[in-house]
């Protein structure tokens, strides 16, 4: 038997489950079988089309970057990559060989090709975020995962339990807790954070306040990195609270690097990374 994280199988299956490759309209191989297979096992799909390859030796940063890789104006000094940040040539030529090579032959790509290479997309980005594959989902924009993440933990919440946000969360995000609390019936309070922030202990005091003044607290909405003001929030927080449910929204970064997650779910959106967790520490 292999033990791993992607879970329990005998040898016999998990060959089998590696060599499979009959996906088609009427009977398909397992997806899940795909990503729950051990690396040394898995065998992916062959890519049918070139794709660009990156050195970060070669980058130099500034115009020379912005020339080489984007299509921006050179009239124009962009510094507002967060909120529309544009594409790089590479991407977008990558994006229109993987158009052709679809139509030349839909059938076949969608639906022999598709989910095989799905399958080996989802297990790359669980390798970089060091994630399992099978509980890691991939969803068409960032809207769709936020969506998701907040209805699923909201939706069995009654009229006395309560959401806190900050005056500091994203405007798209507040809009959706408060529309979910109308459907559903529980209360939303902002937290209001004061400017000049001296120090992180600023922050987990407002929050520690509005726990205080609010006991029906079910779950807390923070922005990592908040997009209006620039900001980091901790990720520490106080250990007495920690049986309360912590929503980040938090740009793309390598976790296992810089952070130790306690049972942490991960839902990939695309531009950002949601992650719910009842306990965390920086390293």
């Amino acid at each position: 038997m292999n033990r791993s994280r992607y879970g329990t199988k005998s040898r016999t299956t998990m060959d089998a489950a590696a060599s499979k490759r009959d996906f088609g309209s009427f009977h398909s191989s397992n997806v899940e079988e795909l990503l729950r297979l051990p690396e040394e096992v898995y065998q992916p799909p062959k890519i049918p089309v070139d794709l660009p390859s990156f050195s970060s030796s070669d980058l130099k940063f500034g115009r020379e970057a912005k020339e080489a890789h984007f299509h921006l104006s050179a009239s124009w000094t962009f510094i507002n990559h967060g909120a529309f940040g544009a594409v790089l040539k590479e991407a977008l030529a990558a994006a229109a060989v993987w158009q052709v090579y679809c139509e030349r032959q839909p059938l076949r790509f969608l639906d022999r090709e598709l989910l095989p290479l799905l399958a080996f997309t989802t297990r790359r980005l669980a390798d970089f975020i060091d994630a399992t594959p099978s509980e890691l989902a991939l969803v068409p924009n960032v809207t769709t995962g936020i969506n998701s993440v907040i209805r699923s933990v909201c939706k069995t919440f009654s009229p006395q339990d309560s959401v806190l946000i900050f005056n500091t969360t994203y405007g798209a995000v507040k809009k959706l807790v408060r529309t979910v609390s109308e459907e559903v019936g529980f209360s939303v309070h902002e937290l209001v954070i004061h400017f000049p922030l001296h120090s992180h202990s600023q922050i987990l005091e407002t929050l520690e306040s509005g726990l205080r003044e609010h006991e029906s607290v079910k779950l807390v909405i923070a922005d990592h990195i908040s997009s209006n003001y620039g900001i980091i929030f901790p990720v520490k927080v106080g250990s007495e609270h920690n049986t309360l449910p912590l929503l980040y929204l938090t740009v793309c970064r390598r976790w296992r690097h810089s952070v130790i997650l306690e049972g942490l779910k991960f839902l990939w959106t695309g531009l950002m990374l949601l992650a719910l967790y009842q306990s965390a520490c920086v390293i």
